[in-house]
C-alpha cells in the first residue's frame, strides 16, 4: 500500500493553474447550457414551475428590500402575518441575497438575478472541486473533469428547483483549505477552512451543518499520516477553525431559535420520510432524459443516483495500490452515505440526539451531495493515475469522451414558466396603500399547504411588500393552517368574518392564477357579501384583478 499521492506535474505552475481554472469555468457554463437547455434561451423569463423556484426569488428580493430599510428586522418577513421570524422558517437565503442585492437595487429583472444566482452556484462549485482536486493531485486534467462531475452531477437536476442546494462552492473549498492548513500547519489555511464552513451555512443551512460534520471526520483522519509530534499542535489548529466557524455562524443561528419556539423541532415522521435507502441511489431525477424511464423511481428529495462516470472513474482510485486520499475520501464516502440514511441507520440518529442543529433538519437524504464530493475526489485520484502517461491527443479524445457522457447523464427536461417581471395595475395600486395585511386568492388545500399556487403568491408580493397571511416556506405555522382551514367555505359569512378577526383589510383575487371558471363564481358569489366590499377592479393583460375591502 502506498501512502503518496500521485506526483504533481510542473503545468501546476500559479500562472498555468489560474488560466486553467478559468477555462473549467467556461467550460462548465457550457455544460450547464446544454444540460438545461433551453433555459439559457429564456435566462431572462423563464424559471421552473415548482414553488420552490418563486419561494427563491421572493427570499432574494427580500434580503434586497429589507437590509436598507430595517436590517434589524431582517427575519420578520412579510408572509404568515402576524407571526415573527417567518424567514427563518426556512433556509434563508443570507449569503446569495446579501450578494444579489444590488441588482435589485439597481432594477435588474428578479428573473433574470435568479437564473443568474443558480448558474453561479453550478459554474462556481465546478471551479472550487477543480481547485481541490488540483490541490490533491496535482493533475489538470483530473480537477477539469472532477470539476464537471461535480458542476453536472444527476444528484444537482433531482433539486434544480432549490437555489440553496445548488450552492456548494464552499463545502471543496473548506476541504481544500483543511488540507493545505494540515500540511502547511499555517494559521492562515485553517482560518479559511473554519470561514468557508460558515459562508457554506449562509448558503445553505443544511450543507453548512453537513460540511462540519464531515470537516470533523477527515481532519483528524487526514492527521494520521502526519508525524506524531505534529499532530496535537495541528489538531488545535483546526479546532480554533473550528471555533471561529462557530462563531461566525452564531448570529445567524439566534433567528431560528426564535423561530423554533412557534415551529417546533423537526417531527420524526418527516425525518422518517426523507431518509434514505440503498434502493435511492439507483433513483435519477424524474427530468432525466437518459435515466427516468429505465432506473427506480423514488420519493421527492431522495433522487440520488450519482451517475455512472463518476462510479466508474471512483472505482479507477480505489485499485490497489491505495493512496492515503483514496482511503481518507474512500471512508468519508461512506459515512456520508450511511448518514443519509436517516432513521434506517445509526449515524443521524446519533447526531440528532447530540447535536442540537440536527434537531432542526428533516432530510437525512441531502448528505448525499457528500457522498458524490467524495466521489468525485476519488474519481479525479483515478484519472490521475490513467492519464499521467497519455499522449496530449489521447488526453484530449478521453476528456471529450467523459464531458459527453457526463452531459449525457445530467441531461434533463426542462419545463419553464414565465412570471411578470414588472409590476401589474393591481400591484402597483398596492404599493400605494399603508402597510395593511392582506390575503391572496385562491388559497390551497389545508392538506397540502405546500403549493405552486402561493409560490405565485409571495412571488407577486416582491412589487408591492403588503404583509400576506399567505406564506410559503419549510414550516407552516399553526396560525397559517387556521386560515387554510376556516377558509374552505369562502366567501360564506362565518369565513368573512374569521378575515376580519384576523386585521386582514384587503383581499385580492388575480383572474389569472384561477382555474377556469373559479374566478367568475368566486366574483359572482363576493358580489352579494356584506362584510366585503369591492373598492377597485384592474384591467391587466393576464385578466383583471380585483380587491375587496374587509369592513370594520
Amino acid at each position: 500500500m502506498s501512502w503518496n499521492v500521485w506526483s504533481r506535474s510542473p503545468s501546476t505552475a500559479s500562472g498555468a493553474r489560474r488560466r486553467g481554472w478559468r477555462w473549467a469555468a467556461a467550460a462548465y457554463f457550457g455544460l450547464i447550457s446544454v444540460i438545461t437547455y433551453p433555459q439559457i434561451r429564456q435566462f431572462a423569463r423563464g424559471i421552473p414551475p415548482e414553488a420552490d423556484a418563486a419561494f427563491n426569488i421572493w427570499r432574494l428580493a427580500w434580503v434586497a428590500h429589507q437590509l436598507p430599510r430595517q436590517p434589524w428586522h431582517l427575519f420578520a418577513a412579510n408572509i404568515f402575518y402576524p407571526e415573527q421570524n417567518t424567514l427563518a422558517y426556512s433556509d434563508a437565503l443570507l449569503g446569495p441575497g446579501i450578494l444579489t442585492a444590488p441588482l435589485f437595487w439597481a432594477g435588474v429583472n428578479p428573473v433574470l438575478i435568479y437564473n443568474l444566482a443558480l448558474f453561479a452556484g453550478f459554474i462556481v462549485s465546478g471551479v472550487a472541486a477543480y481547485l481541490l482536486v488540483e490541490d490533491l493531485t496535482g493533475n489538470r486534467t483530473a480537477a477539469f473533469i472532477s470539476g464537471a462531475l461535480f458542476t453536472a452531477s444527476p444528484y444537482r437536476f433531482g433539486h434544480y428547483d432549490h437555489l440553496e442546494l445548488q450552492l456548494t462552492m464552499f463545502l471543496p473549498l473548506a476541504l481544500l483549505a483543511l488540507h493545505r492548513a494540515i500540511r502547511t500547519r499555517r494559521a492562515s489555511y485553517a482560518l479559511l477552512a473554519g470561514v468557508s464552513v460558515a459562508l457554506q451555512t449562509y448558503c445553505s443551512i443544511y450543507y453548512g451543518v453537513y460540511l462540519a460534520t464531515l470537516c470533523c471526520l477527515v481532519g483528524p483522519l487526514a492527521l494520521l499520516a502526519e508525524r506524531a509530534e505534529e499532530r496535537w499542535p495541528t489538531l488545535g489548529l483546526l479546532a480554533g477553525s473550528g471555533l471561529v466557524g462557530a462563531l461566525l455562524v452564531l448570529p445567524y443561528m439566534v433567528p431560528y431559535v426564535g423561530a423554533r419556539r412557534t415551529v417546533g423541532p423537526r417531527l420524526d415522521s418527516d425525518v422518517a420520510y426523507y431518509s434514505a435507502t440503498p434502493a435511492d441511489y439507483l433513483s435519477p431525477a424524474p427530468t432525466s432524459v437518459l435515466y427516468a424511464e429505465r432506473l427506480r423511481a423514488a420519493k421527492e428529495d431522495l433522487h440520488l443516483f450519482p451517475g455512472f462516470a463518476v462510479l466508474l472513474l471512483a472505482a479507477l482510485a480505489l485499485w490497489p495500490p491505495l493512496s492515503r486520499t483514496a482511503i481518507v475520501y474512500s471512508i468519508a464516502a461512506l459515512f456520508a452515505f450511511e448518514a443519509s440514511l436517516g432513521i434506517h441507520g445509526f449515524v443521524f440518529p446519533w447526531l440528532r440526539r447530540w447535536v442540537l442543529p440536527y434537531q432542526g433538519l428533516r432530510a437525512p437524504g441531502r448528505f448525499d451531495i457528500l457522498v458524490i464530493l467524495a466521489l468525485v475526489v476519488l474519481a479525479g485520484l483515478g484519472v490521475a493515475r490513467v492519464t499521467g502517461r497519455m499522449s496530449d491527443a489521447l488526453r484530449v479524445l478521453f476528456v471529450t469522451g467523459v464531458m459527453a457522457i457526463v452531459a449525457a447523464e445530467a441531461r434533463m427536461n426542462v419545463v419553464l414558466i414565465s412570471p411578470p417581471t414588472t409590476p401589474s395595475v393591481v400591484d402597483r395600486w398596492l404599493r400605494k396603500q399603508p402597510l395593511s395585511p392582506i390575503v391572496e386568492l385562491p388559497l390551497p388545500s389545508p392538506d397540502q399547504p405546500f403549493d405552486a399556487i402561493e409560490g405565485r403568491h409571495i412571488y407577486d408580493s416582491l412589487f408591492h411588500w403588503q404583509p400576506l397571511l399567505n406564506g410559503i416556506s419549510g414550516f407552516f405555522p399553526p396560525s397559517y393552517l387556521e386560515l387554510l382551514e376556516r377558509m374552505r367555505t369562502f366567501p360564506d359569512a362565518q369565513s368573512a368574518a374569521y378575515l376580519k378577526s384576523r386585521d386582514v383589510r384587503y383581499v385580492v383575487a388575480r383572474k389569472r392564477l384561477f382555474e377556469p371558471g373559479a374566478y367568475v363564481r368566486l366574483r359572482d358569489a363576493l358580489s352579494g357579501q356584506s362584510v366585503l366590499r369591492l373598492v377597485a377592479s384592474f384591467p391587466e393583460t393576464t385578466g383583471e384583478s380585483l380587491v375587496y375591502e374587509v369592513r370594520r
